[in-house]
């Protein structure tokens, strides 16, 4: 992984890591099915401005048609990451306790390598094994679990699971799907012809459900709540996925973009800290060092593999 690669999962990882503050703003002035709308309707204009461009950029002067083997799983993308996961994500929001949220966060990552052994009968290397050992340890040591309070507090947190968190597991489960799914795809097509079919069939889907149910209901938002909406759609989804995408064909190994989504609770930690003042304590400082210490290691060690390694072909784990 090039440090360039790096940059890009950082930026990715911290705008998904805030999307959950942008969405409780965008919740406290619609309702969830709305906020769930609003992301994608500002990830499909992001994408309808910037296609010009995309296909410019794009490495196919006339586009193949699809398979209705690869359509089928451009659907499954659309349904699942486009439509479930943001409609999950914004009914349960806030719906959680603080412990049971960190534990859920660290969810995706172990999805991700699950759907991949079970979709792309992949498998995973001694190494990528001790990054997702330690950036896990590190993640629950962040969340406050090993203290004796956090101790104390597993069994009634899981004791009150409620609806919300719930649907949060399920909302992770479905981003999951884009880190697994597209991967089967990304040799054969460009990032964008996975995205834009697979976020029109999302906005498509959220639209129905919104009208249904008498909806979208749309008000003036704020000047918080045009900047949440911002960072949502166009950033926080379009840009985003598409940095998703153009690692996946670069050859990033999916061990190694599901240990960066451990940033997520780092970064999420250094905002309360930065954005709400909350105070920063010892089992967090500790948990974000393990995790930064298993990714940026592995990094450093992949880039020095490939800068000794002989001038060939190199290969790519956990693909079809």
């Amino acid at each position: 992984m090039s440090p360039l690669d790096l940059v890009l999962l950082m930026v990715a990882n911290l705008f998904w890591a805030l999307n959950p503050i942008a969405g409780k703003v965008l919740i406290a002035q619609t309702d969830p099915l709305t906020t769930a709308w609003l992301r994608y309707a500002g990830a499909a204009l992001a994408l309808a401005a910037a296609w010009p461009w995309l296909r410019r950029a794009g490495s196919e002067a006339e586009p193949r048609p699809m398979p209705l083997r690869d359509m089928a799983i451009v659907g499954i993308i659309g349904a699942t990451t486009c439509f479930l996961a943001p409609l999950c994500q914004m009914s349960g929001l806030g719906a959680s306790t603080a412990v049971s949220n960190s534990i859920l966060m660290t969810m995706e990552p172990l999805f991700t390598l699950l759907l991949a052994w079970l979709l792309m009968r992949g498998r995973l290397t001694r190494q990528e094994s001790c990054v997702m050992a330690i950036a896990a340890a590190g993640a629950l040591t962040l969340s406050g679990i090993f203290s004796s309070a956090g101790l104390s507090d597993i069994p009634r947190a899981l004791r009150q699971w409620s609806r919300g968190d719930l649907l949060i597991l399920a909302a992770v489960f479905c981003e999951a799907c884009f880190s697994v799914l597209p991967k089967t795809l990304s040799r054969r097509y460009p990032g964008p012809r996975i995205y834009a079919p697979a976020v029109c069939i999302g906005f498509f889907l959220l639209s129905a459900l919104a009208l249904l149910r008498g909806g979208p209901h749309l008000v003036w938002l704020s000047t918080w709540g045009w900047l949440a909406f911002f960072w949502l759609g166009p950033f926080g989804t379009t840009l985003t996925y598409l940095f998703w995408l153009y690692l996946l064909q670069r050859g990033v190994p999916l061990p190694v973009l599901a240990a960066t989504l451990y940033f997520q609770p780092v970064i999420g930690t250094a905002a309360g800290v930065l954005i709400l003042h909350e105070p920063l304590r010892l089992n967090q400082v500790l948990g974000g060092a393990l995790i930064l210490a298993a990714v940026t290691g592995y990094v450093w060690q992949d880039v020095r593999a490939r800068s000794q390694a002989p001038a060939v072909d190199q290969p790519i784990r956990l693909t079809l």
